[in-house]
């Protein structure tokens, strides 16, 4: 068949919270462990398929947002590219921005 030898991948779609970055996050930490136990128990190979999140994450994924880190933080190990890694300016200024941080 044409389809041999593809890789298999995994889409989801999703529509994000659009007032709340915690929900964002909680959102997406339920996809993700969705998309863990049905590819482990359909995939029982190693590695797992390559997984794409599409859609409106309703929120910019500035540099230090948590959306942005929570979606980086396994992706980061293979870069070399430091100079994308937040501040700790910039996760001052998204923590205010989120109405998590008061700015002094």
């Amino acid at each position: 068949s044409d389809m041999e030898g593809i890789e298999p991948v995994v889409v989801a779609s999703v529509h994000l919270d659009a007032t709340d970055e915690t929900k964002r996050v909680g959102q997406l930490t339920r996809l993700l462990k969705r998309q863990t136990t049905t590819t482990a128990n359909k995939y029982k190979s190693n590695p797992r398929p390559s997984f794409i999140i599409a859609g409106d994450m309703n929120t910019e994924l500035f540099s230090g947002s948590c959306v942005s880190a929570f979606l980086r933080q396994n992706n980061d190990n293979d870069s070399n590219d430091h100079e994308s890694f937040p501040t700790e300016e910039d996760y001052r200024q998204q923590c205010h921005e989120s109405l998590r941080l008061t700015q002094d």
